[in-house]
């Protein structure tokens, strides 16, 4: 990891850099890209950073720092007992298309309307009218698959068991194996479906049952939606085709445990210790919103549903989703690199702000902009799964972009 911690006053700035091979220091601040040469080394420098081989794959060289949100970035890292551990890949590599802004008509309901609207789509859908017309004609072909099986005896009479956890915003998975072994997507056979307790309340263990001999012995649960998983022995380890367009980001989780109430990010040794099953990664997996009174404003594909017990406001899910670094210092914040954008950043005067790259590819902090580079802090070129840190002392207003990717900047608000 590179973690270069800069303390900012009205005049100086002083940096201290360290690596993870053990580090050295200085006293004068990285120098920031003003010049064609400057350039052309960043480029250079990004160009020798070693990257995934595939997209199901995790960075090669593995973080030391948390970072990344769960159903939002490309990767998700988070700290268990000091060591850190890959938690989540989502997506292809590079730039990827992504509906999960509440403005946009990215559920279900809201795609069907669109597509029966004379309404122009919206270019963040990455769709053209035929693809969106095929797009929800599979969705529609999920939704018969979902309202064939409201009853949850019927899905496990047909063979579907059930996981006996029910996440937070996402619900109980009850999968049937049997669809797993052709190692095919259709939209019209899910793998998976997913329930949660009727009414919104918690899940206790009475109510997140199991199939036995075909009938359900939990109790009251309502189906909210369909999901699907592709092995990587059978597909490969490249993002799988699945519904028309690219807003189907598919995702492989590794070092889940399961089985102990809820999923949790730990060590195989930890989880056999409490009792739990540990899957060092699964195959690729994508959900589907599209049941009646469960409508998805993050978007028809996206992880969490905050219609879902605990019901929440779409707005705190990426919050609640992020991951936390367990050193950080009360008030700091950890801003992550997410889908080649920088988000504003606000935190109290002399606190940190940590940048996590949660992407496929290399990027920079810089301060300034791309027309105005500032003399400040500059990063330098760091990798997937590196961070970068700075310490804010005065309030105000201080922008930064990434040299690699001029298009990418943001601004930290200090109070």
């Amino acid at each position: 990891m590179r973690r270069l911690v800069v303390l900012t006053a009205l005049v100086a700035v002083t940096i201290a850099a360290c690596t993870s091979g053990g580090g050295d220091s200085g006293a004068d601040s990285t120098p920031a890209v003003e010049t064609e040469a400057d350039f052309d080394q960043y480029l250079a420098e990004a160009a020798a950073v070693p990257l995934a081989d595939s997209d199901a794959a995790e960075p090669p060289v593995l973080p030391t720092s948390a970072g990344g949100a769960s159903g939002y970035t490309r990767y998700v890292f988070r700290e268990f007992e000091g060591q850190v551990l890959t938690s989540l890949v989502e997506g292809p590599l590079g730039r990827q298309v992504r509906c999960q802004d509440v403005e946009l008509p990215c559920s279900y309901e809201d795609l069907k309307e669109l597509h029966e609207s004379d309404d122009e789509i919206p270019e963040e859908l990455g769709l053209d009218a035929d693809e969106l017309a095929t797009l929800v004609g599979e969705l529609d072909q999920t939704r018969a698959v979902i309202e064939r099986y409201a009853d949850v005896n019927d899905a496990c009479a047909d063979g579907y068991f059930s996981d006996r956890t029910q996440s937070p915003n996402m619900g109980s998975h009850f999968t049937k194996y049997s669809l797993i072994a052709d190692g095919e997507f259709d939209p019209g056979e899910p793998e998976i479906l997913i329930y949660a307790a009727a009414g919104g309340v918690e899940p206790t263990p009475e109510i997140v049952g199991q199939c036995k001999n075909g009938q359900w012995d939990g109790g009251e649960m309502e189906i909210v939606a369909a999901a699907y998983i592709v092995l990587t022995g059978q597909v490969g380890d490249d993002h799988p085709e699945g519904y028309t367009g690219e807003i189907d980001n598919w995702h492989v989780h590794y070092n889940l445990c399961r089985g102990i109430g809820r999923d949790s990010i730990v060590t195989e040794e930890e989880c056999e210790a409490r009792g739990g099953r540990w899957a060092g990664t699964l195959g690729w997996m994508m959900h589907a919103w599209v049941a009646p009174g469960y409508d998805n404003q993050l978007g028809v594909f996206s992880m969490w549903n905050p219609t879902v017990w605990p019901i929440s406001d779409p707005e705190v899910i990426k919050g609640e989703r992020t991951a936390t670094i367990s050193d950080a210092a009360p008030g700091a914040a950890l801003a992550s690199i997410e889908n080649f954008s920088f988000g504003d950043v606000e935190v109290e005067a002399g606190n940190a702000v940590t940048w996590a790259n949660s992407d496929s590819v290399a990027h920079t902090v810089t301060a300034g902009s791309a027309s105005s580079p500032l003399d400040v802090f500059d990063s330098g070129v760091f990798a997937p799964g590196e961070s970068f840190e700075v310490t804010f002392d005065e309030p105000g207003e201080y922008e930064f972009f990434c040299t690699l990717h001029p298009d990418m900047s943001g601004t930290v608000i200090v109070e």
